[in-house]
């Protein structure tokens, strides 16, 4: 398969959310799926990717702010309440606990710190107040400039 072929696939896999129909197309040794759909399933590495504020765990982040459970820095939120939790965000916690348990040596959770608007123009972001549960800190921090 040519290179600009396979950026056709892997385009409409994503917007078009059909994964499975080009399963054939990804390498054995690596398999993409949803946390939900990789319940009971286990492989030596794992990577979730896009663990960033208002990603995941979505809208709840708004609701987490008024509820004053988490405080802000620049390396994300950090849940500094837990009796204040919205309905919601113990369910996206679990989430990620099946994603994480998924890992039989390592498991890498990412998130941004910049994001891209509906208009393509960048603006902050930060990890999501998940990533500051025990266990989960940052190894690194690649600043990039936006360009690429």
């Amino acid at each position: 398969m040519g290179s600009l072929e396979c950026f056709d696939n892997i385009v409409s896999i994503f917007s078009e959310g059909s994964l499975r129909r080009f399963y054939d197309y990804l390498d054995a040794d690596i398999s993409m799926m949803t946390i939900r759909s990789a319940k009971g399933l286990e492989w030596d590495i794992v990577f979730i990717p896009g663990v960033t504020r208002f990603d995941w765990p979505g809208r709840i982040c708004s609701r987490c702010e008024s509820a004053g459970m988490f405080s802000r820095s620049a390396y994300g939120c950090r849940i500094v309440d837990a009796e204040k939790m919205p309905d919601g965000l113990i369910e996206e916690m679990g989430l990620l606990y099946v994603g994480v348990t998924r890992a039989r040596k390592a498991v890498y959770v990412s998130a941004s710190m910049q994001c891209r608007t509906n208009n393509g123009n960048y603006q902050v972001a930060c990890p999501s107040c998940l990533t500051s549960l025990p266990g989960i800190g940052p190894v690194s921090w690649i600043v990039m400039d936006g360009e690429g």
